[in-house]
This record gives structure tokens, sequence and C-alpha cells, in this order.
């Protein structure tokens, strides 16, 4: 049996995955019980024989199911850079020789994402792509060294589905996902081809497999474009069914679904949110949805 749960904010979460039931027997049919039988000869005048014959009961050997295995996750918010926040990092990239450093301010995470199997970010606004300028409110585009300190913090990959996946456009999609390459960070919500936007981020965890998937509730009003129809992931729940499916016939023994979605600074899921869930959570291939946007933990 999974059990099923909606998270939202940072959190750290367990999984418990359980093997099936093992049995072990021969290809052949079982023996039936025989009843014990006697056969006699009838005295003569010089001996007497009699002969018993027994048939033993079938046996049957089992084994035990292996125990469950234990993975710990851990989901943080939102990375989303304002330009002040940016000035901070520039400021640190003097000091340590780089046009932006992010580091000091992630490095304090190291801890707690070195003690989880598997860190996983919400990297909410792409980078700015290669010859322009870092961009804040409302059309974000972050220096590359935002995933560089993302990395070195202790994450394995980030979800990417945001409102504002769209603010730079397919170029700046292509950058973030570049640069998330190059760090060796996993992703998935966004995608550079329609083969890419169909492969969920796995993550393996001493036998165990991790499927993670993305989506956001909208992107601000720029339209994912036409002739890219894969570029970004929409919160679209019967899309989400068969992508979960999907992961899950592939091998994923766990399937994460984070979701951008809610209204800022609401500690309460909206009446949007709770419809969702519940078409999500109930579909045997989800086994966790986890939330961000709201810029507070719900």
């Amino acid at each position: 049996m999974r059990s099923r749960r909606l998270i939202g904010g940072g959190a750290l979460v367990a999984c418990l995955v359980a093997g099936p039931a093992v049995g072990c027997g021969s290809d052949a049919a079982p023996a039936a019980d025989t009843a014990p039988s006697t056969s006699t000869t009838a005295p003569s005048s010089t001996t007497e024989a009699t002969t018993t014959t027994t048939t033993a009961p079938p046996t049957t050997t089992t084994t035990a199911p292996p125990p469950p295995r234990e993975v710990t996750l851990a989901f943080a918010g939102d990375l989303l850079p304002h330009l002040p926040i940016d000035r901070v990092a520039a400021a640190d990239g003097r000091a340590s020789g780089a046009a932006y450093d992010f580091a000091p301010m992630l490095a304090p995470l190291r801890p707690v994402l070195d003690d989880v199997d598997v860190a996983i970010c919400h990297l909410e606004v792409p980078v700015a792509p290669e010859g322009t300028e870092p961009t804040g409110y409302p059309s974000f585009g972050a220096p590359g060294e935002l995933v560089d300190a993302a990395a070195a913090a202790g994450y394995d990959g980030c979800s990417t589905a945001s409102n504002h996946s769209l603010d730079r456009g397919r170029a700046g999609i292509e950058a973030t996902l570049a640069r998330l390459d190059a760090v060796g960070l996993g992703h998935v919500g966004t995608a550079r081809s329609g083969e890419e936007r169909l492969r969920p981020a796995t993550y393996e965890v001493d036998g165990t497999t991790v499927a993670h998937l993305s989506y956001a509730y909208g992107f601000n009003g720029y339209r994912i474009p036409a002739d890219a129809p894969w570029a970004a992931n929409p919160i679209d729940v019967d899309r989400i069914h068969l992508d979960a499916t999907a992961a899950r016939q592939s091998g994923a023994d766990v399937v994460v679904v984070s979701l951008h979605w809610g209204d800022e600074y609401r500690s309460q899921p909206s009446a949007y949110q709770r419809d969702v869930a519940d078409r999500l959570l109930p579909w045997p291939d989800i086994d966790l949805v986890v939330g961000h946007h709201a810029h507070v933990v719900q």
C-alpha cells in the first residue's frame, strides 16, 4: 500500500519502499494428499506377511519479503533573486573573483542537504541568456552563478516549471538547462525538445529509483510558443496522470510531482490547489505532491 502526501514549502520527507512478497516453489503441480493404505496377505498355514505404505503430505517453503527501503528527500521553496540580491552576489563576487557569488547565501544549507538522499530545489527564474544582463521583477533573468551555488550547496536537481519560466523566452530556457547540465543538476519542468519534455528527472538511491515531475499554474501572460509546445509544463491533471504512469512503467519506485501553484503569502491552500490535489493524490502512480510559489509554508 502506498501512502500519498501533499506538502507545501520546504520539507524533509522519508519514503518507505516495500518490495512484493516472494514465494519459492516448483514448476510442477504439487502432489495430492494420499491417505495411508494397507495391503495384507491372507494367512496361510505356514506364514503371514503384512505391508504398509504411507505417502507423506507435501511441504511448502516460503521466503520472507525483503525489508522496506527508506529514502529521504528534501524540497526547498523558490530560488528567485531580485536585483538587490544580485547586487549582494556581485559584491561577494568581487571578493571571490567571480562576477556573482551566491555561494555564501546558500552555504548554510549544506549540512541539511548532505544529510538526505535526494535534495531538490525549485529554480523559479530562468538564467539570463549569454550576452544579456540579469533582470529582476517582473521578467526575471538570473546570473548563471545562482545555479552554480545551488550545486555547491548540495542540491541534486531542481524543478523549473514556474510562472517565470518564459520570462526570457526560449533562449532563457536553453540557458537555464545548459547551466544545470554543466554543474550536474537534474531538472524537469521546462525543455529544449519534445523528447526532453517526456523524460522525468530520475535519481537512484541504493536500488530505489525516484522520478520527479514539474508543472506550473501559468506563465504571467506569456504564451507557450506554438512551435515549441514542450517548452514549459502547465498544470494539466490528465497530462500529469499520463506522465506519472509513464514514469512508473519506466521503473520508478517513487514518483514525485512538484507544482508551482497557490496564492502568494497565503498559508492556507486555495480552492484551486485543493481541487487539483484531490484529483492527483488518488492516482496510483503518484506518491507525493510538493508545492511551491506561495513564499510561505502552507
